[in-house]
């Protein structure tokens, strides 16, 4: 894989860091860029370096097991740390993930940032996002004020794909007045790279890339990137940004951070269940065409975190999810329960303990939910297809893979 030197593209309303990759894989179907989309008042904040694609397309390019030559600056310290980053991918996932090497026609440490320099946080509006951000804006004795001077919120990362325009410059208005309200920047962000990563890397396994790519293509004005982790410490290995790697890809002046691995999500959920801000603007949706800015309430992760404000006795003081929750719900919690990762389980100790009287719900739920997952797991793939046909939702990779040219709707 050959990473060109990455050039600044001036569009109506954006400025894009546009960045030319020849990969050897025959009929490939990559793209022939790779391009990072910014508001047009960050032109002059923008680095040409080799720094944000390398720490993008690491993963791509060991998953396509090709060699990287970088035509651009190239940090010593990214460079020297992409090999610990590789040994880890490589670790989890030997037979998907392959160890290349990394040639870096000019290796020099990154310039020091602006005087206006500032950490970002990811902004994404979902559980783990607004966690973290709550947990750094509002200090207390036992958790001290982290500097933030940014939100960066990313289309075209795992969160919406990038097909769907509408639904993010209608989150980017919302979030926009949101993050003015709590004193941070917002700066949207499209980036195409999931469409290099897609049906080649697992969804969760690259939620970090995009966003550190991102936030590097900025760093004359950041000094580090907050991201919300979306697993705890001990799943790491199938961690949406994983704190266990994200700390890896860093400059002489640039660091990323994973924030919240210690906290299980109905924890986390819990925490901001009182937060205003929350309450008025939490997105955890998956149906990306819906109308508004609001949650679907019918995807599984807004049954999820409908079910977990619900046993909270909080769902009613939420406006962006559907209330009240019925019976119906209950059941369609269990058909689309994500069993293996303990969520349920979670609800279901904090409802021994604090909520009895929902515990009958909840085990209705898992009844339905975890026959449903053992059956996935070890019918015959006969069986299985039509099975997942008919209990599984759009397939992600397939939603990124669609091209970014192409309007709402299309399926051209």
């Amino acid at each position: 894989m050959i990473i060109h030197r990455p050039e600044i593209v001036y569009l109506e309303n954006e400025v894009r860091l546009q960045t030319r990759v020849e990969t050897r894989a025959p009929n490939s179907g990559l793209p022939e860029t790779l391009w990072f989309s910014y508001p047009r008042q960050y032109a002059g904040e923008l680095s040409t370096r080799g720094d944000s694609p390398l720490a993008a397309l690491i993963l791509v390019a060991m998953a396509l097991g090709e060699d990287i030559t970088c035509h651009a600056e190239v940090s010593p310290r990214l460079l020297y740390q992409l090999a610990e980053y590789q040994r880890t991918f490589h670790h989890w996932w030997p037979n998907l993930l392959h160890m290349v090497e990394v040639h870096a026609d000019i290796v020099t440490p990154s310039p020091t940032p602006s005087p206006q320099a500032g950490y970002a946080a990811a902004f994404s509006g979902g559980v783990d996002s607004l966690f973290t951000i709550q947990q750094t804006v509002t200090p207390s004795l036992k958790n001290p004020q982290w500097p933030l001077k940014y939100g960066l919120f990313l289309q075209g990362s795992a969160d919406i794909p990038l097909a769907y325009t509408h639904k993010f410059e209608q989150l980017t208005q919302r979030y926009a007045r949101v993050a003015q309200e709590i004193n941070l920047e917002l700066i949207p962000v499209r980036t195409n790279l999931m469409e290099f990563a897609a049906r080649r890397i697992a969804i969760n396994t690259f939620q970090e890339a995009p966003l550190i790519g991102a936030a590097l293509g900025l760093s004359p004005i950041l000094t580090g990137l907050l991201i919300p982790a979306g697993k705890l410490y001990e799943r790491y290995q199938y961690s949406a940004a994983s704190a266990i790697t994200v700390h890896i890809l860093g400059t002489e002046a640039f660091e990323s951070i994973s924030h919240g691995a210690a906290f299980i999500r109905f924890e986390k959920t819990r925490s901001i269940s009182n937060w205003r801000l929350a309450q008025e603007n939490l997105r955890v949706c998956l149906g990306w065409n819906h109308e508004s800015d609001y949650n679907c309430s019918h995807c599984s992760k807004c049954l999820r975190t409908r079910t977990d404000l619900h046993v909270l006795g909080k769902l009613a003081e939420f406006s962006t999810f559907k209330s009240p929750y019925t019976f119906k719900d209950v059941l369609l919690w269990g058909r689309w329960m994500e069993v293996g990762f303990g969520w349920e389980k979670d609800l279901f100790n904090y409802a021994r303990k604090q909520r009895k009287a929902m515990l009958p719900a909840i085990l209705l739920g898992m009844l339905i939910g975890y026959p449903r997952y053992w059956l996935r797991k070890y019918l015959p793939i006969w069986i299985k297809q039509p099975i997942f046909r008919l209990t599984a939702e759009k397939d992600p990779h397939g939603m990124f893979a669609k091209s970014s040219e192409k309007p709402e709707g299309s399926n051209q």
